[in-house]
């Protein structure tokens, strides 16, 4: 699989929607990054299948992981009961969602 100009500019897109991501994080916007954060996930792993070919790829298989881990410990904590009691510190998504979304990149 060769990298033509379309590839190259999903891939870049997928790494600036990321960074939109992390800056929405940054300024305490948990909820809007947390989407963007899915649609820069999403375009990554487009932009990969493009790259390697198909879907059954132990590539696209880490990057489906990758986001499953990254996600689902924010979503959890913005749209469901958060953190148990015994945790003292606050719940800072905030700051979890813009340093993944600056490892994406």
């Amino acid at each position: 699989m060769e990298l033509t100009k379309n590839r190259l500019f999903l891939l870049i897109l997928s790494g600036a929607v990321s960074m939109a991501a992390g800056l929405f994080a940054a300024i305490n916007l948990s909820e809007i990054s947390i989407w963007v954060y899915v649609i820069a996930v999403i375009l990554l792993i487009y932009s990969a299948r493009l790259l390697v070919g198909s879907y059954s790829n132990l590539t696209i298989l880490f990057l489906l992981f990758f986001f499953l881990y990254s996600f689902s410990g924010a979503v959890a904590v913005t749209y469901g009961d958060g953190l148990h009691r015994m945790f003292l510190i606050a719940n800072q998504t905030d700051a979890y969602i813009m340093h993944q979304s600056f490892a994406n990149v």
